[in-house]
């Protein structure tokens, strides 16, 4: 008499085949979703980077007085226009690469000045809470690389006697202790520039 039927032995190992199976399938699908995110996250750090860079690219071309003050860990480009033309409306804008967390990562601000009371000395020292988080605030995995051979900086330099401004804008997506992306974007400028420490 011959039974027909399905064994345990043979629905164990069926359910072992099925499970490696789904696991293969499951992975290669994780996989993939972690490749896209970290795509759109790296794209959306350039273009951070990007849109910041032009910005401070079409200012301080514009500017008249363009000026580096590091202080407190804080790294403030100053972009002033004086008018020629007998005005008394000054302009002028800031970039902030604030202090590095623990990490060493850091935001980007910009404040905007108008006039010869708000555009004063105290302008240099206005607090950065009141410009806009250039790479999207708190809620963003978007921050500046701050120190070391990679940092983001604003500093001055030298080519044949012409000070020149060089912007390194570095960023890491994600993870605050891994540096999945980094952009570095330079600007040089011929305004004369000053800078203090």
């Amino acid at each position: 008499m011959s039974k027909k039927g399905i064994t345990l032995i043979e629905i164990l190992v069926a359910s072992a085949v099925f499970m490696t199976l789904m696991g293969l399938v499951v992975g290669s699908f994780i996989a993939l979703t972690n490749a896209k995110s970290l795509s759109v996250r790296m794209r959306n750090s350039q273009e951070k980077l990007r849109v910041s860079l032009d910005m401070i690219s079409r200012l301080s071309r514009q500017a008249s007085d363009v000026n580096i003050v590091v202080a407190g860990g804080e790294q403030r480009l100053i972009l002033t226009n004086n008018p020629t033309d007998g005005q008394s409306i000054e302009t002028g804008a800031q970039f902030i690469i604030e202090a590095p967390n623990s990490a060493g990562l850091s935001n980007l601000y910009y404040l905007e000045c108008s006039g010869l009371a708000d555009c004063s000395n105290s302008f240099s020292t206005r607090s950065k809470t009141l410009g806009q988080n250039l790479l999207g605030g708190a809620s963003s995995d978007v921050k500046l690389i701050v120190g070391g051979s990679n940092g983001s900086t604003f500093k001055r330099t030298f080519v044949d006697n012409i000070p020149y401004l060089d912007v390194i804008l570095n960023s890491s997506t994600g993870s605050q202790t891994k540096s999945d992306y980094s952009d570095s974007l330079y600007l040089e400028t011929g305004v004369v520039i000053g800078e203090s420490y």
